[in-house]
């Protein structure tokens, strides 16, 4: 069983991922490049907490670490939160285990990055790798989890696939406004991946690492940003021997 815990909170948490052919001809990627930002503790240990609070089925703390536009689109107050997008997020994490700080970055002053790996019991007593996500908005003095608005999708390689190790490494974010920017980290290491706007309100990056990529798991992160909001995906995927 492979899940994709989704970043982007519309109508319901989790929207479909299609995971898109790509282009023939893929740009070379660069996965030594300058990361973006500055590094701060703050945005990763906030979605910690944050997925430790859904995990226990805490929705008032998780109501807590949610930014105003966000409680705002999927509140409007705690108890129809606790109602239902938290419920959603009850059922994803429930079975997430030993979960760790992955990335966490400080890209301005409006916007973080945070995300986390771990695994997810499986019905099989075995577990597989996971990871999640969230741009984070800056909000009197701290860093508070955005999910309004924005999806990345089309994720490549796609989610628990076995790649070849030189993978596709690419998302696309669809959003109700100018996608400004998309920024992609493999493993936590940035990736200097090209940015096409396709569309008034979808944007994309694609490419192809230089360098391999060693064998076994391995997790990708994307985020996303438009004027008004911004959003971050996390998924897995394998290199095969």
């Amino acid at each position: 069983m492979t899940r994709v815990v989704c970043a982007a909170v519309a109508a319901a948490l989790c929207v479909v991922v299609v995971a898109g052919c790509g282009s023939e001809k893929l740009t070379a990627v660069d996965l030594g490049a300058n990361q973006p930002g500055s590094a701060d503790p703050e945005p990763g240990q906030t979605v910690l907490r944050f997925v430790q609070a859904a995990r226990r089925g805490d929705a008032e703390q998780m109501w807590g670490l949610l930014s105003e536009p966000t409680r705002r689109s999927i509140g409007p107050g705690l108890l129809p939160f606790s109602r239902g997008t938290a419920t959603d997020l009850f059922d994803s994490f429930e079975d997430f285990r030993q979960g760790r700080v992955l990335l966490s970055r400080r890209l301005d002053d409006t916007w973080a990055v945070g995300a986390v790996s771990g695994r997810f019991d499986t019905d099989e007593d075995d577990s597989e790798p996971a990871a999640y996500a969230v741009a984070l908005r800056r909000e009197h003095g701290k860093w508070r989890v955005e999910l309004a608005g924005l999806v990345i999708a089309r994720l490549r390689p796609p989610p628990a696939d076995t790649a070849s190790d030189r993978p596709e490494l690419g998302a696309e974010a669809q959003a109700g406004s100018n996608v400004e920017r998309m920024l992609l980290w493999l493993d936590g290491t940035a990736a200097r991946v090209p940015y096409e706007r396709t569309s008034p309100f979808t944007g994309e990056i694609d490419g192809r690492p230089q360098e391999t990529v060693g064998r076994g798991e391995h997790a990708v992160v994307v985020f996303a940003e438009t004027r008004d909001t911004a959003g971050a995906q996390a998924w897995t995927f394998d290199v095969g021997g």
